[in-house]
């Protein structure tokens, strides 16, 4: 038996994940690191095992990549490789634009390579394996393997309506990763998406077409940032289109700011899907559309 199934834990995979995503981005020296999570999972994983060997070992790549080697970006992504009845295998990664080792008394390219294998002894000890990618200058992807038991279902899922299906929505993002997870999220609800690079392509997307439902800006844009957009559909367009900003906090007052230009609600990241997807049902299923 691996030795990280002698420690069993029920728990939900995407939820620790993200709880320990917000206790990274709490900590004041990290609060400038852009988090992205990704995964391609169908459906939330509520899992059997010992959950702390992914806990620490997230923890422990995410500090070190923050500590050691200047990282300004870090991905967490996880897929599903295997499954079987009762057991599922994932492969998890952390990746970091960490390219340079800071010189600072003691921090060295030493100290680093043994916080990865540090991670690595984790991982191996839990029963999973580890591989590192690390180039010198371009940044370091560290990639494990774990194997949990998947919770028995005591009835067979019943088919969710979509009922967003149909909806268009216009999303504005300078982040080509973060485009895809909000596409790929939205679409498979059936919703109808269009993307945008920046403010400015956003408006020449909505002024050509009106039939959007709802428009989603990432407040942090290169030519015409969220706030200069929402302002101008309000101010110079009249439009009354629910708006929902998003952003990764670099802007303090980004909630009270975004609410002055005339956005309807401010949503942090890194996003949570169903935190998304209860605002979209919010604006868009219980409140009138006047655009």
């Amino acid at each position: 038996m691996n030795k990280f199934t002698s420690e069993k834990q029920t728990f939900k995979l995407q939820q620790i994940i993200e709880e320990c995503l917000h206790e990274f981005h709490f900590n004041e020296k990290y609060r400038r690191i852009k988090l992205q999570r990704v995964d391609d999972l169908v459906e939330p994983l509520t899992l059997i095992g010992n959950k702390q060997v992914l806990l620490d070992t997230l923890e422990l790549l995410m500090n070190t990549a923050a500590e050691y080697v200047g990282a300004t970006s870090i991905m967490v992504s996880v897929k599903q490789l295997l499954q079987a009845e009762k057991e599922v295998l994932l492969e998890f990664a952390v990746t970091d634009n960490g390219g340079k080792i800071l010189e600072e008394p003691g921090i060295n390219l030493f100290t680093y390579k043994r916080q990865l294998t540090k991670a690595r002894r984790v991982v191996e000890e839990g029963g999973g394996k580890a591989d590192i990618n690390s180039l010198y200058g371009v940044g370091t992807t560290f990639k494990f393997l774990l194997k949990f038991r998947k919770e028995a279902k005591t009835e067979a899922a019943q088919p969710t309506e979509k009922k967003l299906a149909g909806k268009r929505i216009l999303v504005a993002d300078d982040n080509e990763l973060n485009q895809k997870i909000i596409e790929h999220l939205l679409k498979k609800e059936g919703m109808l998406v269009d993307i945008a690079s920046d403010g400015r392509e956003a408006l020449d997307l909505y002024e050509k077409n009106r039939n959007y439902d709802l428009v989603l800006l990432d407040l942090q844009m290169p030519h015409v940032d969220g706030f200069q957009a929402a302002n101008y559909m309000r101010k110079k367009l009249a439009s009354q289109i629910p708006i929902i900003a998003l952003t990764a906090g670099y802007y303090p007052d980004s909630d009270k700011r975004s609410l002055e230009v005339g956005f309807n609600q401010c949503i942090h990241k890194p996003l949570k899907p169903h935190t998304l997807l209860e605002s979209l049902n919010h604006f868009l299923l219980e409140q009138p559309i006047n655009t």
